[in-house]
Order: structure tokens, then C-alpha cells, then sequence
């Protein structure tokens, strides 16, 4: 299917656009926790593509200060103290493909 497949709980594998954010935040926590492929992108500056599955659960409305799209660059939890950051391989504190 164009733009993604749905996923068991029914997020789509497809970018998130800060416009699509709302729907997004609107998902519960059984949803978030289990979340295919996820995908973030930002026009112009890029896509972020977490292969795998991915727990979203308590990044809603709060996506904007944990991912910071730059030039050629991309932050992840850039104005986190680094012992509240996620452990490695937890959130979206993991590999990804930019």
C-alpha cells in the first residue's frame, strides 16, 4: 500500500509530519508500545526511519524537543541531561536511518 502498511495496532508505517503529530498524539499507550517502522520526517531537511519495532510510549507531544532536524544534521534528546536520556536501544534511542 502507498505510503506504509498498517501495523497490528494500527499506526501506519509512514512519515509523521509535525502537521500529523495531533493524530499521533492522540494514540494510547497500548498502541505506542509496539509501533512498526517508524518514521518521522521533517520537508526539506529529511526522514528518520526506526527499522523495527520501536516503543512510543510517553513521546507524545513531546517530539518536537526530542528530535531537532538541522542541516545535515539531526539531534535526538538534545536538551535531555544524559542520565534522563534513554538507555541505549530503548525509545528512540536506537539505530535509525536517516
Amino acid at each position: 500500500e502507498a505510503g506504509g502498511a498498517a501495523d497490528a495496532g494500527g499506526l501506519r508505517s509512514r512519515p509523521f509530519t509535525r502537521r500529523e503529530l495531533r493524530r499521533f498524539e492522540a494514540e494510547n499507550d497500548e498502541r505506542l508500545a509496539a509501533v512498526e517502522d517508524f518514521e518521522l520526517s521533517c520537508p526539506g531537511l529529511g526522514s528518520l526511519v526506526w527499522p523495527g519495532v520501536t516503543d512510543l510510549r510517553g513521546l507524545p507531544g513531546k517530539l518536537d524537543g526530542v528530535v531537532k532536524f538541522g542541516s545535515h544534521e539531526v539531534l535526538l534528546y538534545p536538551d535531555l541531561p544524559e542520565a534522563l536520556k534513554p538507555r541505549p536501544g530503548e525509545a528512540l534511542n536506537k539505530r535509525f536511518i536517516y
